[in-house]
C-alpha cells in the first residue's frame, strides 16, 4: 500500500491547518507565561477589535456539562495555501538546493477540504474539570482533491481532559494510528477550545498556540441574550510570539521565518450555562516569510455548529472502557508496510548496498539537517524492500571492527530496522539474537534494539523465552550472563503499556512471574523484578510483594523499582506501604526515585507532601520535592508544603530544588 501523498504532505497538512483555523493550542492558564524566542515572529498590523458589550457587570463564563452528556457538532473546513517547499525539504535531498537569501522554489499549491461529525460524551473526574471522549463521523477529507491514505484512520475513538474554563489537555488516541490522524483530530478540537478567564471580564487575553506556532490573542465579550440563555464572543489574534517552523531544523534558512496575520476573526456562540460552545466561525489569512521571501501565504475558514442527534450507544458508560478500547486497532499493521511514492522512486532499483550509500550520502553530506530525511528514506526502503532486513543484519554482522559502517551509523540501522516494524524486520531480529552463527556482537545488538518493536508479534516473545532458558542458568562467562540478563529485560519491555500488540501481554505477565517464583538466587530475583519493572502491569504487584521483605537490599530495590510503570493508585500505596518499614538509606532512596518516575497519582502526590516534612535526610527530601514540584500544576497546594520545607532551613541543594519550582518571596 502506497501513500498517495504529495512532497512532504504532512507538513503541507499542518500548515493548510493552521489557516483553517484548525489549532494546537495547549492548555495555557494566564497571559503570564513565559515565552521563548519572540524575535522569529513578526507582529501583526492590529486590525479592530470586535466591539465588546455595554458596561456592565459580565458574568462569569464557564462550561458545566453533566456526567454522562452527548453532543453532537458538523463541522466544515476549508484551506488554500501556496507552500514553497524548497524551504521545507532539506538542502541534501536529490533535485533540492537550499534557498539563498531572497530567492526559492515555486510555490506549490495545497487545497484542502474537510467536513464531518464530531461527537463527544463527558464523564466527571472531579469539580471542573472532565474526561471527554471523542470520535469523527462520515469525514470527508481530501487534500488536493484526493484521499490520503492516512484518512481511513479518522474513525477511530479517542479521548482528552477539558476544564470549566474551557482549555483542552491530555490528549489520548487509539494506538498506532497515523500521526497526520490525530494531528486532525487535535486541530478541530483546539479550533473550538474558548477559553475563559478567571475573573468575570468582558475583554481578556490569552497564550495560545496552533499549527503555526504560539500566539497572543484577545477576546471580547459582545453580548448576551437572557432569552437564549447565550452569549457571543469575538475572539482575534494579535500577534505570533514564536513560530514552529523558525525553530525547525529543517533548513537553516527557516529559522529566521517570520508570520504575518493578516486576517483574523473568530465569532463563537456559547451558552451561559451549558456544556460547551454552540457556533464558532473562523476566517482568517497569513503569510510567511524567510531570508526576504515569502515561502508560505494561506487563507481559511473554518465553521461548526452543534445538531441534535442521538449518538447513545456511541460511547461506553465507563471512560475506562474507552481507554481499554483505545489500545487496540486492528489495522495498526498495514502501516509497517506502507511507503511514501517519492521515496518509492529513489528506491526502487536499489539494492542494499546502493541503499547504504545513498543513507550515508545524505547524512554526510547535511549533517546539520538531512539525518532525518536520510531515516525517513532508508526507514521507507526497508517497508519497500521488507527482506532487506536480513541483508542489512548481515552486513553489519561481518563488520564487527566497523570499517564499513562505524559504530555510530551501526546502531542508528538497528534502530531504522525496529522502525520498519513489519514481519521481516523481527524476523530479522531475532534472527540476529537466538542464530549461532552471528557473533556475540550482534546477539547484544540485536537484543538491545528488539524492545523498540511497537507492534511485536507472538513468535519474538517465544524465541526470548525459548532464548532465556536456554542459556546456562549460572553462567560463570560475563558474556553469557550479559545475554541472560538482556533477554529478561527485552521480554519484560515487549509487553510494556506502550505497546501495540495487547495479546502477547498476559503471557509475557506469567511468564516474569513464574521466572520470579522459580528461583531463590538474589541475583535472578533482582534481574527479573527488574524485567517486571520494563513490564509495569499493575496485575502483578501481588507477585512481587514478598520481595520487599527480602535480606538482600539489590532484591528489596528491584522490588520497588518493579512498580515504577505502574498507573495504578495500589503501586504508590504499595511503595508507601514498605518504604515506611524500609530501613536502607540506599533501598529508600531507589524507592523514591521510583516514586518520581512513576505516572503521578493523587495518592502518590499526597503522600510526598507528607513524607518530605517527615524526612530529615537531604538525599530523600531532594527526591520528594522534585515529585512535589513536577506536580504542581495539578495539585496547586503543593506550593504550601515547599514553602513550610523551606521554613525548616534544609541543605543548600534541597533548596535549589525547590526554587526550581517557586519564586522565593
Amino acid at each position: 500500500m502506497k501513500r498517495k501523498i504529495i512532497i512532504f504532505s504532512l507538513l503541507a497538512v499542518l500548515i493548510a491547518a493552521a489557516v483553517l483555523g484548525i489549532r494546537l493550542r495547549q492548555s495555557r492558564e494566564t497571559e503570564q507565561i513565559p515565552v521563548k524566542s519572540p524575535e522569529t515572529a513578526k507582529k501583526t498590523e492590529p486590525t479592530k477589535p470586535p466591539e465588546p458589550a455595554p458596561k456592565k457587570e459580565s458574568p462569569r463564563l464557564r462550561f458545566g456539562p453533566k456526567n454522562g452528556e452527548t453532543l453532537a457538532y458538523r463541522f466544515n473546513s476549508y484551506a488554500d495555501t501556496e507552500i514553497d517547499f524548497s524551504f521545507l525539504m532539506p538542502a541534501g535531498m536529490p533535485g533540492n538546493k537550499a534557498p539563498q537569501p531572497g530567492q526559492g522554489g515555486t510555490k506549490t499549491p495545497v487545497k484542502l477540504k474537510a467536513s464531518g461529525e464530531l461527537r463527544l460524551k463527558y464523564y466527571d473526574l472531579e469539580p471542573g474539570i472532565w474526561n471527554v471522549a471523542a470520535v469523527l463521523s462520515n469525514v470527508e477529507y481530501l487534500l488536493n482533491d484526493r484521499k490520503p491514505v492516512y484518512a481511513k484512520a479518522l474513525i477511530y475513538p479517542f479521548a482528552f481532559k477539558m476544564k470549566s474554563d474551557g482549555f483542552l489537555s491530555d490528549f489520548q488516541f487509539t494506538k498506532g494510528i497515523p500521526s497526520e490522524a490525530e494531528q486532525f483530530a487535535k486541530n478541530i478540537l483546539y479550533t473550538m477550545q474558548t477559553a475563559f478567564p478567571q475573573e468575570p471580564k468582558s475583554e481578556w487575553k490569552t497564550k495560545e498556540a496552533d499549527m503555526t506556532g504560539q500566539y497572543r490573542a484577545a477576546y471580547a465579550l459582545i453580548s448576551t441574550d437572557a432569552a437564549q440563555n447565550t452569549a457571543a464572543i469575538g475572539k482575534r489574534k494579535l500577534e505570533y510570539l514564536f513560530t514552529r517552523a523558525a525553530q525547525s531544523a529543517i533548513n537553516p534558512l527557516i529559522s529566521g521565518s517570520q508570520t504575518r496575520i493578516e486576517k483574523t476573526q473568530t465569532d463563537i456562540t456559547i451558552p451561559l450555562k451549558g456544556a460547551w460552545i454552540l457556533t464558532l466561525e473562523q476566517q482568517e489569512a497569513v503569510s510567511s516569510v524567510a531570508g526576504g521571501k515569502e515561502w508560505n501565504r494561506s487563507t481559511g475558514s473554518f465553521s461548526v455548529r452543534r445538531i441534535e442527534k442521538d449518538i447513545s450507544g456511541t460511547f461506553p458508560e465507563k471512560f475506562d472502557d474507552l481507554l481499554a478500547k483505545l489500545k487496540y486497532n486492528p489495522a495498526v499493521k498495514e502501516q509497517y508496510y506502507a511507503t511514501d511514492d517519492m521515496f518509492d522512486e529513489i528506491g526502487a532499483k536499489l539494492d542494499i548496498n546502493a541503499a547504504l550509500e545513498m543513507y550515508k550520502d545524505l547524512r554526510e553530506k547535511h549533517p546539520e539537517n538531512a539525518g532525518r530525511y536520510a531515516e525517513k528514506f532508508f526507514v521507507n526502503y526497508l517497508r519497500q524492500h521488507p527482506q532487506a532486513c536480513f541483508d542489512l543484519v548481515g552486513i553489519m554482522d561481518k563488520d564487527p571492527k566497523r570499517e564499513r559502517l562505524d559504530q555510530s551509523t551501526q546502531l542508528i540501522l538497528w534502530r531504522l530496522i525496529t522502525q520498519a516494524g513489519h514481519k521481516e524486520a523481527q524476523q530479522a531480529v531475532i534472527e540476529a539474537v537466538t542464530d549461532p552463527k552471528f557473533s556475540d556482537l550482534t546477539h547484544i545488538r540485536a537484543l538491545a534494539y528488539v524492545h523498540d518493536f511497537e507492534h511485536p508479534e507472538s513468535f519474538v516473545s517465544d524465541a526470548l523465552w525459548q532464548f532465556y532458558k536456554d542459556l546456562p542458568a549460572s553462567s560463570q562467562e560475563q558474556t553469557q550472563q550479559e545475554l541472560k540478563n538482556m533477554t529478561i529485560y527485552a521480554l519484560g519491555s515487549l509487553g510494556s503499556e506502550d505497546k501495540l500488540n495487547e495479546t502477547i501481554k498476559p503471557q509475557i505477565s506469567s511468564r516474569l512471574v513464574e521466572n520470579l517464583y522459580n528461583t531463590d538466587k538474589p541475583e535472578e530475583q533482582a534481574v527479573t523484578l527488574a524485567a517486571i519493572g520494563n513490564y509495569g502491569g499493575e496485575e502483578v504487584i501481588d507477585a512481587v510483594e514478598p520481595y520487599f521483605s527480602s535480606e538482600n537490599e539489590e532484591v528489596r530495590s528491584s522490588a520497588f523499582d518493579s512498580l515504577r510503570r505502574m498507573k495504578d493508585p495500589v503501586a504508590a500505596e504499595t511503595l508507601a506501604k514498605h518504604f515506611e518499614t524500609e530501613s536502607s538509606p540506599k533501598v529508600r532512596v531507589v524507592a523514591l526515585r521510583t516514586l518520581k518516575s512513576m505516572p503521578p497519582t493523587s495518592e502518590g502526590v499526597t503522600w510526598a507532601n507528607k513524607t518530605v516534612m517527615k524526612t530529615e535526610a537531604p538525599e530523600e527530601q531532594e527526591i520528594l520535592v522534585g515529585v512535589i514540584g513536577e506536580n504542581l500544576k495539578d495539585h496547586p497546594d503543593n506550593e504550601k508544603t515547599l514553602r513550610e520545607l523551606l521554613k525548616k532551613n534544609p541543605d543548600n541543594r534541597v533548596k535549589r530544588e525547590i526554587y526550581k519550582y517557586i519564586a522565593p518571596q
